[in-house]
């Protein structure tokens, strides 16, 4: 598994854990709470892939 794949399984994890939390203390459902962390690393994590994919292109 990669570095950058390990730090976003981890981060991804900390932040639903943060949202589970404060959706439980709040007692009010957060639509959707789970996926919004997991939207934002996952966009983040695309848009590095990509820029490094099209920095090794030859040409």
């Amino acid at each position: 598994m990669s570095e950058s794949v390990r730090v976003w399984l981890i981060a991804s994890a900390v932040m639903v854990a943060v949202w589970a939390g404060t959706s439980l203390l709040s007692a009010a459902a957060v639509y959707p709470w789970f996926l919004w962390p997991i939207g934002i690393w996952g966009a983040i994590e695309l848009f590095s892939w990509m820029s490094k994919r099209d920095g090794r292109r030859p040409g």
